[in-house]
């Protein structure tokens, strides 16, 4: 019992010469900063450090009313097509869409107007067949407002509406979310800590992007002509979002996705337009050849996935924010026919046909 006893007053003596010695420490360290302190130039640092710690937050509440960051801004300024461009049959309008040219009056009474944002899928077509002219072709009444854009995702979708389409005052807005996005392009997950103020520096050092005036030449946005070999090769890494276990990027991807997509709801609430989300599936997705190819090279066994896993949770995370959807998936998959163009994840004339019309239905 004595030895016990013993070892134990030992272990206590050594834990409060410890805590005093961290104590005295810490006591050094302030006593030190504040001997500092009586230097200029250390407060002078700290004036600047102060300053800009002010800015960023000025610089956040600002961004907060308006709906969107500096840099998703400028990453939609960025994706903007040259203002008068001819493209498929029309020109670029000022704004830097795909469309007529638009204002921001209301639209006539008894006319349907609705936005339909997306990214490059939604830019097949020409002007004739594209999905925004089919449905006003299909719907008496309705004018849609073409928003898509390629290079676009779900943070850009949020900036583009506080920006652009609340301008317009639609009724609705269409937002196509592609359920298998390249992974190399617009990533959706951001670091940890964004310097906000950093960013409004850079936007006032140089534009985000230049945009060319009317009677450029015409836009190159025709992607390369790829084999098979290379499609596959370029477009394998997206179907790691049919497998459980992603990938941290993949699931980091698809939170902040969803982050960004319920900060739009609220921008679409506010702002008092109803917000549908339409499911794009990937060309793998309606393809059992592709999905065994891209397994191939991924290393990875068919059986490990599951085709409508990506629907499935965006339909669950929509319906938990009360958000109507329309999953492409189906109708695509029922009409039994080649939807895509030859080695490319963009609609052929069949596939815009059934994505028209099953938008429409939802309208």
């Amino acid at each position: 019992m004595a030895t016990v006893s013993w070892g134990s007053s030992s272990s206590v003596r050594r834990i409060r010469t410890r805590r005093t010695s961290l104590a005295e420490l810490f006591a050094r360290l302030i006593k030190f900063a504040k001997s500092k302190l009586h230097s200029p130039r250390t407060r002078a640092l700290v004036a600047v450090v102060l300053l800009f710690l002010g800015l960023e937050c000025v610089v956040r509440v600002v961004e907060y009313g308006a709906g969107s960051t500096i840099s998703e801004s400028r990453s939609v300024a960025a994706c903007k097509l040259p203002s008068g461009s001819p493209w498929r049959g029309l020109h670029v309008n000022s704004w830097g869409y795909w469309d007529s040219d638009f204002t921001t009056e209301a639209p006539e009474v008894g006319i349907r107007r609705v936005a339909l944002l997306g990214d490059s899928s939604l830019m097949a077509g020409d002007a004739e067949t594209n999905v925004a002219a089919r449905l006003e072709r299909g719907i008496d009444r309705l004018e849609v407002d073409h928003f898509a854009l390629p290079g676009m995702g779900p943070r850009e979708f949020t900036a583009q509406f506080s920006a652009d389409v609340v301008r317009r005052h639609p009724e609705a807005a269409f937002v196509c979310l592609a359920m298998t996005p390249e992974t190399e392009n617009n990533p959706s997950a951001r670091p940890w800590i964004e310097w906000h103020t950093l960013e409004l520096f850079s936007s006032f050092a140089g534009p985000a992007a230049a945009h060319a005036e009317a009677g450029t030449p015409p836009l190159q946005l025709e992607e390369a002509v790829l084999d098979y070999d290379e499609f596959v090769r370029v477009r394998s890494p997206i179907i790691a979002a049919c497998r459980h276990g992603q990938p941290a990027a993949e699931f980091d991807r698809r939170r902040g996705e969803q982050v960004a997509v319920e900060r739009l709801a609220g921008e679409c609430r506010s702002a008092g337009v109803r917000l549908v989300l339409v499911l794009v599936p990937g060309e793998f997705q309606l393809s059992p050849q592709l999905t065994a190819a891209y397994c191939r090279r991924q290393e990875c066994e068919p059986a490990a996935l599951e085709i409508d896993l990506p629907q499935r949770r965006w339909r669950a995370f929509a319906e938990h924010l009360g958000i109507p959807t329309i999953d492409l998936l189906p109708a695509l998959r029922e009409s039994g026919e080649v939807v895509y163009l030859t080695n490319s994840p963009q609609w052929n004339e069949r596939g815009l046909e059934v994505v028209a019309a099953t938008i429409g239905r939802g309208i």
